[in-house]
């Protein structure tokens, strides 16, 4: 299956307005404070949880701000909420026909004029210094990405986990792929602020089913531009059972993992090689918790021994999570 241009890029080439030029406004911006965009795509949440990632957006310290949403046709009260709205820094565009989410995604992008920016999901929220956290840990670098720890809360915004961000500010891949295999960070899009151009550079957001779209575009782009960190929590990402990649199918993880793997496989060096193997081992095992998370004992044993084959029998599922469920979470496994 090819990779779909995003959108932005099929407008630019078509000759519409994309907003893909650098302004004005961002070329004048002082180094210190330079424009900053929040992108967020939203489907019909303007009764729940829109309003509470718009305020967390809008309640920002950081001055130099403009915050991008993107209504995707939704069919709620979304677009009148949004035009009581009155704010000099928002702006919001409608499409009565909905495009995929990930096209969504790639609009906000191409409509933002600021040198960074933030996906933010209509669920996820950001403390109100999480642009000024970022920009601060600039100190005269240029990365491709600001990243910063994530805190976990469900539906009603309690908080499950906090996690800080033990990953270091590095110049390539290897530092932090190592941290994510270690688990001493996760890759939350709502915790990373993008560097525009960068970001735009490699095409945008994209998987080969947009599943793994937030793993690989900022480990894409730490490998390019580099990176840097910051260790306190400052954004959170909500876990629901509306959360959109729930229900997908086993298969279409373990092609999205492979899709990841070789184009990161291309931009390493040979003596990094072991470096992929042991991001192949990680993501075999995100694919066989989805399998496991498969309804129906013969249904599961199926999608099991399906990633187990289409690795080549490379990858095998840990015995911890082979064990039944009861005595997984006895162990505390």
């Amino acid at each position: 299956m090819p990779y779909k241009q995003p959108l932005w890029m099929q407008q630019r080439s078509a000759g519409m307005p994309d907003g893909l030029s650098h302004h004005a406004g961002a070329r004048a911006a002082d180094d210190e404070t330079p424009l900053v965009s929040i992108g967020i795509p939203t489907h019909n949440r303007g009764d729940r949880y829109l309003p509470v990632t718009l305020h967390s957006a809008l309640s920002q310290t950081y001055g130099n701000l403009e915050i991008v949403v993107s209504d995707n046709g939704s069919t709620d009260g979304t677009a009148d909420g949004l035009a009581a709205i009155r704010d000099p820094r928002l702006r919001w565009y409608r499409h009565e026909e909905a495009m995929s989410p990930n096209d969504n995604f790639n609009f906000c992008l191409g409509q933002a004029k600021g040198r960074w920016f933030l996906l933010l999901h209509d669920d996820d929220v950001i403390d109100p210094d999480f642009v000024t956290t970022c920009i601060g840990a600039l100190q005269g670098r240029r990365p491709g990405l600001i990243r910063t720890g994530t805190r976990i809360i469900d539906a009603d915004g309690n908080t499950l986990l906090a996690r800080p961000n033990r990953a270091s500010t590095g110049s390539d891949l290897d530092d932090l792929a190592n941290a994510w295999i270690r688990n001493d960070t996760g890759l939350f899009l709502c915790s990373t602020l993008f560097a525009t151009d960068s970001l735009r550079l490699i095409g945008g957001f994209g998987s080969r089913h947009h599943l793994l779209q937030d793993v690989l575009v900022e480990l894409d782009l730490a490998a390019r531009f580099g990176h840097v960190e910051v260790s306190d929590v400052k954004a959170s990402f909500r876990r629901h059972p509306g959360e959109m990649t729930k229900a997908t199918k086993v298969r279409l993880w373990q092609e999205d993992a492979e899709f990841l793997l070789d184009r990161l496989g291309a931009q390493l060096a040979p003596a990094d090689k072991p470096l992929l193997r042991d991001m192949e081992r990680f993501m075999a095992d995100l694919v066989f918790r989805r399998a496991l998370e498969v309804q129906g004992g013969l249904a599961r044993l199926s999608a099991l021994a399906s990633v187990i084959h289409r690795s080549g029998y490379r990858n095998w599922p840990p015995a911890r999570m082979l064990a039944p469920r009861r005595l997984r979470s006895a162990l505390g496994l």
